[in-house]
């Protein structure tokens, strides 16, 4: 047997049990490859659900900001001429500026005692 058949069979022998080794591993190789990729699916559905979570939360603020908005507006629009009335009044003031000074001077002399 020459020698170069001989390097050429080792040469051959050593290919083959790199293939069968690389043959033992790609099962194991296709796994892992699936188990990323469902793991990368799984990541993006739930952030698709989370961003879908958040679109629907901020409408119902929006809905309940607006619906706020509306009644603050129609009671203005019921109350708004007392309003007026109340803050240009001087008599009010007047009266509300007393009671004021008298309720501070009562909490004064609770103070002392």
């Amino acid at each position: 047997m020459p020698l170069s058949n001989l390097s050429n069979s080792t040469e051959f022998l050593h290919r083959l049990a790199q293939r069968r080794r690389l043959d033992r591993f790609m099962p194991w190789m296709i796994l892992v490859c699936l188990a990323l990729i469902i793991a990368g699916g799984a990541v993006l559905f739930f952030e698709k659900l989370r961003q879908n979570d958040t679109r629907v939360i901020e409408q119902n603020l929006s809905a309940i900001a607006n619906l706020k908005s509306d009644q603050i507006n129609g009671w203005l629009s019921r109350n708004g001429t007392n309003i007026e009335v109340v803050a240009t009044s001087s008599l009010i003031a007047e009266r509300v500026g007393k009671w004021l000074s008298h309720d501070a001077l009562a909490h004064a002399g609770q103070s002392k005692t």
